[in-house]
């Protein structure tokens, strides 16, 4: 049994695969991420922060990130709760000069009741080149 196995997994190693097209990358997203669904102000912060973790686990590392907060104390105040979780585990810092990165946080009001909140990472030399991008939709009554 356990020979059979292995023979089975040395032939699918050396079979290969096939899955992407010869050639460069698409220079936009290969699958959209976007989910229009409203979410409450918890949740959406959780998923923001999940996000931010995930992306920035082996680039945030030992860096500064600059948060610019497009809006008010509420969109400030929210920002900071869903950096909080990624900065504890990733270590990386917050800096007002001279930062590795900068992280623009916003809501647009997209309904009565309903925000587009939206947060993109671009390096503070590049800021025309997002690097991480996420936008949930908040429903402020749920």
């Amino acid at each position: 049994m356990i020979k059979y196995c292995a023979l089975i997994l040395l032939a699918l190693t050396f079979a290969g695969c096939q899955c992407f097209p010869p050639g460069p990358p698409p220079d936009d997203n290969i699958v959209d991420s976007y989910d229009p669904t409203p979410r409450s102000l918890a949740t959406a912060i959780n998923e923001l922060s999940n996000n931010l973790l995930a992306y920035g686990i082996t680039r945030l590392n030992g860096k500064t990130v600059q948060p610019v907060i497009l809006g008010g104390d509420r969109v400030k105040e929210n920002t900071e709760k869903a950096l909080k979780g990624p900065r504890s585990i990733i270590g990386f810092g917050l800096a007002a000069l001279e930062p590795d990165y900068i992280l623009n946080s916003g809501w647009t009001e997209t309904a009565p009741g309903l925000f587009r909140w939206e947060m993109t990472l671009t390096e503070r030399d590049a800021p025309d080149k997002i690097l991480w991008q996420q936008a949930v939709i908040v429903d402020i009554n749920l």
